[in-house]
């Protein structure tokens, strides 16, 4: 394994274990200003830190002082259900932070490393002085200084990297930088009060605890949200891709003390986070740790002629919020390498043959290796060739090797897919098979759509034609290239729907349609939520899930509310469940607890109720009224759990 492969394996623990992958950045404030006396602009250095000495306990840094902090970083993730870390690191030495400008909203941090020792644990089958040549580099790019931004309250609002840092430094900056805010309320911090925050995971629900006298404990409670929110533009449609992200805290604990009026002299804290729905592991869980202790404080010789021109260096500097990722790009790069890294075709049929799946080890193994296949077969055309031609000599691993040309996605195994489809053509199974892979690209070629439209109404393939057809309008879409082609996939679509001579064809167009996501279906979906079959209406319901929009929310309410079948009221909640939840929504569960009488129902409602895409306080009276007034005990016991964890 090459020292740079090395090296790209540091970036799932990194940018996966800090969450940092998932979004475009977009950093919002929300916490309150420090007091009604807020400084301005024009306000002297001396008065802002008057200021914030008397509120802002982590701001007590002053402006001319250096602060070196003993520090010991560390954390593990665990991937899927293993029980053992799969990559870690831990990061000890000194942390440097010198105050060099302080303004009425804001305390700008010059600070570095210094005496870094970086480790690193991952399963590799590299040689031992490649792993200590890529713990050598990773520490001395951390030693390279940087800036953080700090608001009044000591809200982290920004760090300020050169454009050569890596994406290792910038994530585990990002997640350093998370943990150390404390983030105090608009006077003087004193009992208790929460704060909502961001870190490299999205933004989260704190409180906070004094303990005794300069002694405080911090303690995540749940996350709002996965990343910062992308815009329309920035995701066009893509809604349903961003909510299908979750984080949960399963641990969390910050211990701060204060050196009286002066700096934070100590912090500890530990913290446990799942993050589920990322692009490389269906979920991966993160333990870290952190512990800071101050042990020397002195004046710095710097000039201000010499603080003028850090104070220059960091604004030409791009500011990057905590959770703001990679372009797409180049995320898709980094993670296929890490997916690629120690791998080769001949390799990864090697873990294949040594790891028929008997136990949750070798399946782990066999999963590994199908990642590494994918990326490989989608950044390089000689491995589709070599896939291509174990396929054809009937190899034990050939439906795996299918569905990865599939996932793979580019337009080599696209083609190389619909080039294998005719020759078997006495293998229908096989051609099912391949079929059924096709539609997983997300970037789907035209040879790839015309080859779908071509069978849509055909006896044989006419049902996973459509389903695919269905999904690739929505990758189409998603691209943001090939709108014109989405466009006219879905009017093949909406045909077959429009000439269905059975219900059973009606219901098989609804289907593939409910995949594309798309709005134009909000009116041609509804006639069929009035159909005499269930099964049709609990299918139009189902098309409505991936359209977003408020009116989208109330048209599925409204079906909950008033269908006369359990079966299409119980769908209409699931679908509920499944959509950006909302306020509106929230209101909308509220009155179906209140009308519905069945229990199954009831339950569905009480399950929307516990995602942890909301904020406590939007759904505790509604979990609350649920524990007094309905009678079902699983939907007690559900809400209670969730009360629980509040």
């Amino acid at each position: 394994m090459r020292l740079k492969q090395v090296l790209l394996l540091l970036i799932v623990v990194a940018v996966i274990v800090t969450g940092g992958l998932f979004f475009t950045k977009n950093q919002k404030e929300s916490d309150t200003a420090i007091s009604s006396q807020a400084g301005t602009e024009s306000q002297s250095s001396d008065a802002l830190l008057s200021l914030l000495s008397s509120a802002s306990q982590v701001s007590r840094w002053q402006v001319g002082y250096d602060y070196r902090y003993t520090t010991s970083f560390s954390s593990g993730l665990f991937i899927e259900t293993s029980e053992a870390p799969s990559m870690g690191f831990q990061l000890t030495g000194t942390w440097k932070v010198t105050p060099i400008e302080a303004s009425g909203t804001s305390l700008m941090l010059h600070v570095r490393f210094e005496n870094t020792l970086y480790k690193m644990t991952m399963e590799t089958n590299a040689p031992a002085t490649q792993v200590e040549d890529a713990e050598k580099a990773a520490g001395r790019n951390l030693s390279i200084p940087y800036f953080i931004s700090l608001n009044a309250n000591g809200r982290v609002t920004d760090i300020r990297l050169g454009a050569d840092a890596t994406h290792v430094t910038q994530s585990l900056l990002k997640s350093f930088s998370g943990m150390i805010q404390f983030v105090a309320p608009g006077g003087p911090p004193q009992g208790t009060w929460e704060t909502r925050e961001s870190d490299a995971t999205g933004e989260y629900r704190a409180s906070y605890e004094s303990k005794k006298a300069d002694s405080f404990v911090k303690k995540k409670l749940s996350y709002l949200r996965v990343g910062a929110r992308a815009t329309q533009n920035d995701f066009q449609d893509r809604n349903a891709a961003t909510i299908t992200l979750s984080a949960n805290v399963l641990a969390s604990q910050f211990a701060f003390d204060f050196a009286g009026n002066g700096p934070m002299t100590t912090l500890i804290g530990k913290e446990k986070i799942e993050v589920k729905g990322s692009d490389v592991f269906s979920s991966g869980r993160s333990d870290s740790s952190l512990s800071m202790t101050l042990h020397k404080v002195s004046l710095s010789d710097m000039s201000d002629g010499k603080r003028a021109g850090l104070i220059s260096k960091a604004r030409s500097l791009e500011a990057i919020a905590l959770d703001s990722p990679p372009s797409r790009k180049t995320r898709r790069k980094i993670i296929d390498e890490q997916k690629i890294a120690g791998m080769d075709f001949k390799t990864i049929l090697q873990v294949y043959d040594e790891n028929p799946g008997q136990s949750r080890a070798e399946r782990d193994k066999r999963y590994r290796a199908f990642l590494g296949l994918e990326a490989l077969l989608r950044q390089n055309p000689d491995a589709v060739n070599s896939a291509v031609d174990y396929i054809g000599k009937g190899g034990p691993h050939t439906a795996d090797m299918i569905r990865a040309l599939g996932y793979a996605g580019s337009e080599t195994s696209q083609q190389a897919l619909i080039d294998m489809f005719n020759p078997i053509s006495q293998d229908i199974k096989a051609q099912r098979t391949i079929f059924g892979v096709m539609h997983n690209a997300d970037d789907p070629s035209a040879a790839n759509v015309a080859f779908h439209k071509k069978y849509l109404t055909d006896k044989t393939f006419g049902d996973i034609a459509q389903l695919g057809l269905g999904a690739m309008v929505k990758n189409l879409r998603s691209s943001g290239e090939r709108g014109d082609m989405a466009e006219d996939a879905l009017d093949a679509l909406i045909e077959v729907l429009e000439t269905a001579e059975s219900e059973e064809k009606i219901l098989l167009a609804l289907k593939a349609l409910s995949n594309s996501g798309h709005p134009r279906l909000l009116e041609l979906t509804r006639p069929y939520l009035r159909s005499r079959n269930i099964e049709i209406r609990k299918t139009a319901i189902d098309t409505l899930r991936l359209i977003p929009g408020g009116e989208i929310d109330l048209m599925i309410i409204d079906v909950a509310l008033t269908d006369p079948n359990i079966y299409v009221r119980e769908k209409a909640v699931f679908v509920l469940g499944e959509r950006q939840i909302s306020p509106l929504i929230v209101s909308g569960i509220e009155r179906i607890l209140k009308q519905e009488p069945k229990p199954r129902v009831q339950y569905a409602a009480v399950g929307v109720l516990t995602k942890n895409t909301l904020g406590d306080d939007m759904v505790i009276p509604a979990l609350k009224w649920v524990v007094e007034n309905i009678s079902d005990k699983k939907s007690v016991a559900l809400a209670k759990k969730r009360l629980k964890m509040m």
